[in-house]
């Protein structure tokens, strides 16, 4: 069985690049310290990986497969990105900007996202070095590797996948959204 893994780039507009340059990593954007990246009562938490996060659409409160609840003021947005590039969706699960820094591992927790069919949309919003995300087999073994690019995006399988992490002084900005 062969994977895809969809790959778009130009997934942002330059006065969204603009925005996310000015606003997003700005000096004011709100941003929310997370202690650990997969919650400690997933099968798959082993690790603190620190990292800050903006939630801009919670997992629904059944964390089934329905629509999320929308979460910030900045969701419409980051929305019509997720629409222009992902042609394709019956609903929207969650959807988060995700500040990552440096860490001495090269890849955090492995987990998938949700316990149902779903896809993944990643996109890369700055620039920085290392910082892939990886995907993963039944057995932890390390299948694929999505290159980081500014304003790349992908859309993969909701399998087993982790971050990397980008190399000391840099941030790994990410859009992430889940869909079916």
């Amino acid at each position: 069985m062969s994977l895809k893994i969809e790959k778009f780039k130009n997934a942002l507009t330059d006065e969204e690049l603009q925005f996310v340059d000015d606003g997003v990593l700005g000096d004011s954007f709100p941003w929310f310290h997370q202690k650990r990246s997969i919650p400690k009562d997933k099968k798959f938490s082993k690790q603190l990986y620190p990292f800050f996060s903006h939630n801009l659409m919670l997992r629904a409160e059944s964390k089934g497969n329905e629509p999320g609840i929308v979460n910030s003021e900045f969701f419409d947005m980051f929305f019509n990105i997720f629409n222009r590039n992902c042609k394709s969706h019956k609903h929207l699960l969650r959807m988060s900007l995700n500040l990552t820094l440096y860490n001495d591992t090269e890849y955090g927790d492995i987990h998938v996202d949700h316990d149902f069919d779903h896809k993944n949309m990643i996109i890369y919003l700055n620039q920085f070095s290392n910082g892939s995300t990886f995907l993963f087999d039944e057995n932890f073994n390390k299948t694929s590797e999505i290159k980081s690019d500014r304003n790349t995006g992908y859309i993969f399988p909701g399998l087993l996948h982790s971050q990397g992490f980008c190399n000391i002084g840099e941030s790994r900005l990410i859009l992430i959204a889940t869909f079916v």
